[in-house]
């Protein structure tokens, strides 16, 4: 029995009151230094979409930007964004979250991401997208066969879900509640 009370882990776990829960504007502060660190593979992406026009490379550009953040946050509890700006995601009782946590979190950006595959598959399945090497001339096409009701709730509701930390004394979004997990300072986890 003592083995258990003596247990290293359990002298380690931080206590609820010294935790710092992430608010709104350093999640924001995390999310743009992410999309910054992922420049370059968009920017690739939008190259291959006018010059290249490689669909597997569509496709690996694609997934590895939806794989970025889930596995980033199930590896090391954050994304570079977050390690940037000290923040770290962790279960309701301030333990490193596991795949599952991170991919529950993810949920609605995996619906957005896959439409956003599914439509780019569409894309370069139209004859005259070989053709087009200008910018607007493939947003347009792209436009035409879209599902922008689709795409429009789907933002919407990722919006949604990051309205809730704002409003939520842990500071919790809805995805952050349907995985049962926190953003906290990281420094205070130490």
């Amino acid at each position: 029995m003592h083995e258990i009370l003596d247990d290293e882990n359990i002298k380690k776990r931080p206590s609820a009151e010294n935790i710092r829960f992430a608010g709104f504007w350093v999640r924001v502060a995390a999310s743009v230094l992410d999309s910054l660190i992922l420049m370059p593979a968009l920017f690739l992406g939008v190259y291959n979409m006018m010059a290249w026009k490689s669909l597997p490379l569509y496709f690996i550009l694609q997934i590895a930007v939806l794989l970025y953040k889930p596995w980033m946050e199930a590896e090391y509890g954050a994304t570079l964004g977050k390690m940037i700006t000290k923040i770290k995601v962790v279960t309701t009782d301030y333990q490193d979250i596991n795949l599952q946590q991170s991919l529950n979190r993810y949920a609605f950006y995996f619906a957005n991401s896959f439409m956003g595959l599914i439509g780019g598959f569409m894309l370069f399945m139209q004859e005259e997208f070989a053709t087009l090497t200008d910018f607007y001339d493939i947003a347009e096409l792209q436009a035409q066969i879209g599902t922008p009701e689709i795409d429009q709730f789907l933002g919407l509701l990722i919006f949604v879900s990051c309205i809730f930390c704002a409003a939520d004394p842990l500071k919790q979004t809805l995805h952050d509640k349907m995985a049962k997990t926190y953003v906290v300072n990281a420094e205070d986890l130490k």
